[in-house]
């Protein structure tokens, strides 16, 4: 439509609704309804541009016309804005319909003017392609049937040939067509259509068809069945495909396939397909296996048999390359591949390509490292057949034992060395000869024979006989000959060896007469010998216990000997212990021949074969009727004994591994008495004991050793009892321990040594006092010893204060000279201080002597001591005629002691000899002290001249009070052994020759002490 025509058409519609509202409908209130078909008919006939102007105009008439004050375009009200557009609304929306349905009008004319076009051309090209559907169903043997029930309404040409039906007689019945199917398939058929029917879906199915003439064909059938719309069928359509030729190729390629893949799969030879960039496309597992890659380098790609080959063989391949690129196949060759490890290994491989000039191929790899191992051990094995030859040439020349072989006839051929050195034949000698040759002639006899029949039967041949030795001399041997036979079994050669066995042959004799030696010994034995079956019936006894129980007791009765309230339980016990295969110990008493019964204790143990099956029983008894009746008398000695220890101490005691008690005698009595309220068990001594704190090291010391699992005796600890007296435990234990040698704690006894303690501590005061009163004895000694010799001391004192005075005087002298001699006066002055020295040396002595203070372990110089001693008494022995000479040894070791208590000693022996000598009138009076080093010290001795004393009084004369002077007292001899013995030393007297006494003492040498 022209647009003008259009645009005018909606002028014109607008103005026909105007007239028709002026004149017709204005009266009805319906002023919008002819504006809206104006609208509708614009759109419908003239399009949208049209539609929208007739909009526009319409809105315009009704503003001019109808909307107060009429016939103007007057101001629009909100109720007249509203009401314009509702009716704008309504016109588009009449519009827009219209519009739609115009448009829709168009497409389907389009549609159907395309929708005829296309029928046309389908129709030609169903006409073709029923013509192409035809010859496709000739060419696939693929034909198209249509049946209901029984009635075949259509079946294509190829219907016919498949089915071998003839077209000229029509459309066969179904009844003909189910007759030729297979009639193993017929009902299977049937059923999957059934139920394709009753299921209302397209079925497939697969079977054979048998034509009359025999031929069997394979079809593949797809049928649709047909059904209307009120769900009743109308009729299948199926498709019937000849696959018998298909079939055929199948089932050839599926047999080919399966006999490449099982040989793929067999991993007999390694197979892999390639391509001519490198790469290896699909391999098997052998392959894989012998280039030693996994099937994931295979899929990623990293595996390219150009890679393989190692650089040395590239030439030779690219060769074998060149050839198959040629000719499409190349000839086995051997050659390496590399590993994923970079090691080689040796391979066999041949290959083609699929087709002649494409680029991918197969290859057929066999792994040669096995045949070359074996080819490398055979040359080996032929290196070392040959060695083994000359060896075994050799070994049999040095072997140690005679070697040879025998022709079939039984001569010599072969000797080795050492054959030849033991008979001292040489091998022309010993060729072509018999063994009697060098055999003993008692034995050649009996050795001939053997070896014949050894030759007529092939059989091994065994002898023992003597051989001649090259010095004459015949040796034992045992020889033995084997036959080697060829494979039709016939004899080509014999073989010897023999053994020198004359020591083999001493060693039998000898234990011959070992055997016998046994026999006497087991039947001398004084323990009784008895054997057994292996069902434990006795076959054997030696003749001690044959002795022992007498004639008339054999292997029958043996039993008869045994005590009757024994032999049950004996016979009980072994008849167990037989079927048990167990060893037998028991006890019993047992009848000796004189009818006195006495224990026995037997111990029976079975013998094993290699097998382990018992071969006899040996049995060993003896007399321990001795050692019965000493346990008795031992258990009677333990009772006493324990009767004993319990008189012995207070109580027993035992401990746990914590040394806890878990038994105290004492405890129960006293809880039982009454005198204890609380009981001490699962307590440890040093919880109740008092004394821990005060002597610590005592407990440390005792806890050590206990710990150590030491045993103990007299420890002695204190404690308090329940009324808070004091109480000393004096108690001794040893460790216990069970057979596994596990701790269990400690066992022992205890004793109150409270009256011993508290008696202890008194003689120890008493001791104290006594030791005190000794002392202060002895310092009167030493100064009522002193007041005798105050002469000789003043005389002493006296020598050197004189020298001083006349030096004194002299010095003035000098000084008053004219001029003073200072040098003299020096010298004087030197003497004066010299001699005042000497006075204060001699008061010091006197005073070190007379001093009371305690005594001290000093080094003493015993020589300096006995000098110090002799000058404060030599004036004294000068007085009463006496002369004193020493004799010291020099390099004394000091000695261990208190000096002045050493100076003591010595000074009364001086004084008892010048007393003892003082009244003596007779012979010289000498006094000699010398000293010497001895086994047991430093020892002194004082020998004098005087009228010495009886024998009877060398051990008296140091008792106490006694005294052999008129006016003594008798206890200086026995403090001064008081003083040697508290030095650990030794006073003792013995008569001088011709006359006089000997007073000697010894103490030991310091530890430190040197020459």
């Amino acid at each position: 439509m022209p647009t003008i025509l259009g645009y005018g058409i909606a002028v014109l519609s607008v103005a026909i609704a105007v007239v028709l509202d002026f004149f017709v409908l204005r009266q009805f209130e319906a002023v919008l309804t002819p504006f809206l078909f104006a609208v509708a008919a614009t759109v419908w006939y003239a399009g949208t541009g049209p539609g929208v102007l007739a909009i526009v105009l319409s809105v315009l008439s009704l503003n001019y016309f109808f909307l107060p004050p009429g016939f103007s375009f007057s101001p629009i009200s909100y109720a007249d804005f509203v009401y314009l557009a509702f009716c704008v609304v309504c016109a588009s929306a009449v519009g827009w319909v219209s519009a739609v349905r115009r448009r829709a009008e168009r497409e389907l004319r389009r549609a159907h003017e395309e929708l005829e076009a296309t029928v046309a051309e389908r129709t030609a090209s169903l006409r073709r392609s029923e013509a192409y559907l035809a010859e496709a169903q000739r060419l696939s043997h693929c034909g198209v049937t249509a049946y209901k029930g029984s009635t075949v309404f259509y079946g294509s040409e190829e219907i016919y040939r498949i089915w071998g039906f003839d077209p000229a007689q029509g459309v066969p019945n179904r009844k003909a067509v189910l007759q030729r199917i297979h009639p193993d398939d017929r009902d299977r058929l049937n059923a999957v259509v059934e139920r394709a029917l009753v299921e209302k879906k397209r079925y497939s199915a697969a079977y054979r068809i048998v034509l009359p003439d025999g031929t069997v064909k394979h079809l593949e059938s797809v049928g649709q069945p047909v059904f209307s719309t009120n769900g009743e069928l109308v009729e299948v359509i199926a498709t019937q495909i000849d696959v018998t030729e298909r079939k055929r190729a199948e089932d050839a390629l599926r047999e080919s396939e399966a006999k490449i893949r099982r040989l793929v799969d067999s991993n007999i030879i390694g197979i892999f397909v390639w391509d001519f960039d490198g790469r290896i496309l699909e391999a098997n597992d052998e392959f894989l296996r012998i280039v030693s890659y996994d099937r994931e380098d295979l899929v990623s790609g990293r595996i390219r048999w150009a890679d393989l080959t190692p650089p040395d063989w590239r030439d030779r391949n690219n060769a074998r390359i060149d050839q198959q690129k040629n000719s499409g196949r190349f000839e086995p060759f051997e050659k390496e591949f590399t590993r994923k490890d970079g090691s080689r290994v040796p391979i066999l491989i041949g290959g083609a390509t699929f087709e002649e000039g494409g680029s991918q191929g197969v290859a057929f790899v066999l792994d040669l490292t096995e045949r070359k191992r074996v080819e490398d051990a055979l040359r080996e094995r032929e290196v070392q057949l040959a060695e083994a030859r000359r060896e075994l040439r050799q070994m049999i020349d040095t072997i140690p034992i005679p070697v040879a072989s025998y022709s079939p006839d039984a001569r010599r051929d072969f000797v080795n060395a050492a054959w030849k050195q033991y008979t001292g034949l040489s091998d022309e000698a010993a060729r072509g000869t018999e063994w009697s040759v060098v055999a003993h002639p008692d034995d050649t006899a009996g050795g001939n024979k053997m070896w014949r029949d050894a030759l007529a039967t092939g059989e091994p041949w065994h002898t023992e006989e003597r051989v001649r030795r090259a010095d004459g001399q015949y040796r034992w041997f045992a020889i033995d000959r084997v036959a080697a036979r060829d494979e039709n079994g016939k004899i080509i050669k014999w073989y010897g060896t023999a053994y020198d066995i004359e020591d083999r042959k001493c060693a039998e004799d000898a234990l011959r007469e070992s055997e016998y030696k046994l026999r006497q010994i087991i039947d001398t034995i004084p323990a009784h010998v008895v054997r057994y079956q292996p069902d434990g019936a006795a076959d054997f006894m030696n003749w001690t216990f044959s002795e022992f129980v007498g004639p008339g007791v054999g292997f029958d009765n043996l039993g008869s000997v045994v005590h009757p309230e024994d032999y049950p339980k004996r016979s009980r016990d072994w008849e167990t212990h037989v079927a048990a295969a167990e060893p037998y110990d028991i006890e019993m008493r047992l009848r000796r021949a004189d009818g006195v019964y006495r224990w026995h204790r037997s111990r029976r143990v079975p013998l094993r074969d290699a097998n382990g099956a018992i071969v006899n029983w040996y049995g060993a008894g003896h007399d321990v009727d001795d050692q019965k009746r000493a346990e008795q008398a031992l258990r009677v000695s333990e009772a006493k004994f324990r009767d004993y220890a319990e008189s012995a101490s207070d109580w027993y005691w035992e401990t746990d591994p914590d040394h806890k008690f878990t038994r105290l005698t004492e405890d129960e009595r006293r809880l039982a008495l009454g005198l204890a309220t609380v009981s001490r068990i699962g307590v440890a001594r040093w919880e109740f004991a008092t004394d821990v704190q005060s002597e610590p090291e005592k407990w440390e010391l005792h806890r050590s050793m206990l710990k150590a699992r030491q045993p103990f005796r007299d420890f002695v600890y204190r404690a308090t009892h329940s009324d808070g007296s004091v109480v000393y435990n004096k108690i001794s234990g040893k460790p216990v321990f069970d057979a596994n040698g596990e701790f269990h704690g400690y066992r022992g006894t205890g004793a109150d040594v409270t009256a011993l303690r508290m008696a202890e501590e008194e003689a120890r005061e008493n001791e104290q006092r006594y030791r005190k009163a000794e002392l202060d004895l002895a310092h009167a000694n030493r100064v009522a010893t002193m007041g005798q010799l105050t002469a000789s001391i003043t005389h002493e004192v006296n020598q050197p204060i004189t020298a001083a005075v006349t030096y004194a005087l002299a010095a003035r002298r000098f000084l008053s000279a004219k001029p003073p001699n200072l040098r003299e006066v020096d010298e004087a002055l030197s003497l004066i201080v010299k001699e005042g020295n000497r006075a204060g040396e001699v008061v010091g002595r006197v005073r070190a002597l007379i001093k009371k203070a305690p005594a001290r372990k000093d080094a003493v110089e015993i020589n300096v001591a006995v000098l110090e001693v002799i000058a404060l008494t030599r004036r004294e022995a000068a007085n009463n005629g006496i002369s004193v000479q020493t004799q010291l040894a020099e390099g004394l070791p000091r000695v261990q002691g208190d000096r002045v208590q050493l100076q003591q000693v010595l000074l009364n022996l001086i004084i008892n000899a010048i007393e003892a000598m003082r009244d003596c009138s007779e012979g010289e009076r000498e006094l000699l002290v010398n000293s010497c080093d001895g086994p047991d010290g430093v020892s002194v001795e004082v020998r004098d001249s005087g009228p010495g004393f009886a024998a009877a009084d060398l051990d008296r004369v140091f008792e106490a009070f006694y005294s052999t002077k008129p006016n003594g007292v008798g206890l200086g001899l026995s403090i001064c052994r008081s003083i040697v013995e508290a030095h650990h030393g030794r006073l003792w007297a013995s008569p001088n020759v011709p006359r006089g006494a000997i007073f000697r003492f010894t103490v030991p040498a310091h530890s430190a002490a040197g020459s």
